[in-house]
C-alpha cells in the first residue's frame, strides 16, 4: 500500500505549459452583466447578478453570491483535484512544474493520448530520470480479424504512476502527453512524496460510483442522463505489528485531504485518488497485523 500526499500546484510551481489559457477573458475592474465569464487567479466565474462590479472570489464569496465560480482554466483542470474536469490540447500536454517540497512520485489520472513521458531534471537542469509509457494496449490483437474488427488501443491505461523517482531538492517534473494528430488529456495530475506503509493483499475489491440518472416512466420507458462516476476501493492489507501506531497516526492525519492510494502500482485499477471513509487494524499476532480501509474516490 502507497500513499500520497499531494502537493499545491500553483502560478509559482508551474514553471512551464503549452495548454493557453485563453478560456475566457481575465477579470479587470468595472461593471459586468449576468451570465457574463472572467477568468481571475485561474479560475473561471460566472455573473449571476443584474450587474456587479466586485472581483469574482469577493463576489463569489458574498451574501447574495454576485459571481459564481464555475470551474479551474483549462491550463489548470488537471491540477485541481478533481478527475473529470481535465485539461485538454490539440497534439500534446506540456507542462513543467517544480514543487515547493521534494517529491519522488507523479500519478496521472484519466489520460489519454498515445504516450506519456515523464522527465525529472535536478536543480543544475541535469536530467535524472526520463521514463516513457504509452498509454494504448495491442496485446489483445492476436488475430487478423481482431485487427480488422475490435476496437484498437482503448483498454490503454488511464491511470499511470511514476513512483520509482529518486530525492531531489529543488528538481523540475516536465510532463510530454502525446497524442498525434488527436486531443491529449489528462484528468489530474499529481505530485508528491510517498509513503510506503502496508502490503497490499489479494481479496481487495474495486468498484465504481455512478452518478447518472435512470428514469423510467409509467410505461416502462428508460430515460439515461449520463453524469460522472467515482472509483471505490475496499483495501485488503497487511502492516507490521510494530508500525500499526505509525500507519493509524498518519492515516489520521490525512483524514480529511484527498490523497492518492496505491494498491498496486501495476493495476491501475487499484489507484484512487480519494479520501479514506474508514480504516480498522486487527492485531493479528506480535509480527503483522490486518487490515481493512475504504477509500472512496473523488469525481
Amino acid at each position: 500500500m502507497i500513499i500520497i500526499k499531494p502537493s499545491a500546484v500553483s502560478e509559482a510551481t508551474l514553471t512551464a505549459s503549452n495548454v493557453a489559457e485563453t478560456d475566457y477573458a481575465a477579470w479587470t475592474a468595472g461593471t459586468y452583466s449576468l451570465g457574463t465569464r472572467r477568468i481571475y487567479d485561474h479560475k473561471i466565474y460566472e455573473v449571476v447578478a443584474a450587474t456587479t462590479e466586485a472581483r469574482p472570489d469577493i463576489g463569489a464569496a458574498a451574501v447574495p453570491a454576485s459571481w459564481l465560480f464555475v470551474s479551474a482554466t483549462n491550463r489548470y483542470k488537471m491540477f485541481d483535484t478533481s478527475v473529470g474536469s481535465g485539461t485538454t490540447n490539440a497534439g500534446s500536454i506540456s507542462v513543467t512544474v517544480t514543487p515547493a517540497n521534494v517529491s519522488n512520485s507523479v500519478v496521472l489520472f484519466d489520460v489519454d493520448g498515445a504516450a506519456a513521458q515523464l522527465i525529472v531534471r535536478d536543480s543544475s537542469g541535469t536530467i535524472v530520470y526520463n521514463r516513457t509509457v504509452a498509454l494504448t494496449d495491442y496485446s489483445g490483437i492476436t488475430s487478423y480479424f481482431n485487427y480488422y474488427f475490435l476496437p484498437l488501443g482503448d483498454t490503454g491505461a488511464t491511470e499511470v504512476a511514476f513512483i520509482d523517482i529518486a530525492n531531489y531538492s529543488g528538481a523540475s517534473f516536465q510532463l510530454i502527453i502525446s497524442a498525434g494528430a488527436g486531443i491529449a488529456t489528462c484528468g489530474e495530475m499529481i505530485i508528491g512524496q510517498k509513503s510506503i506503509l502496508a502490503v497490499t493483499n489479494f481479496g481487495t475489491s474495486v468498484s465504481i460510483k455512478d452518478y447518472s440518472v435512470k428514469l423510467i416512466d409509467d410505461f416502462g420507458n428508460v430515460s439515461i442522463t449520463q453524469r460522472p462516476y467515482s472509483k471505490r476501493a475496499d483495501y485488503d492489507v497487511t502492516v507490521e505489528t510494530s508500525q500499526v501506531g505509525q500507519f493509524s497516526k498518519f492515516l489520521a492525519s490525512i483524514r480529511s485531504i484527498p490523497a492518492v492510494y496505491i494498491g498496486d502500482p501495476t493495476r491501475s485499477e487499484t489507484i484512487v485518488l480519494g479520501y479514506y471513509r474508514d480504516f480498522s487494524v486487527v492485531l493479528s499476532n506480535p509480527s503483522i497485523s490486518e487490515c481493512s480501509m475504504s477509500v472512496e474516490g473523488l469525481i
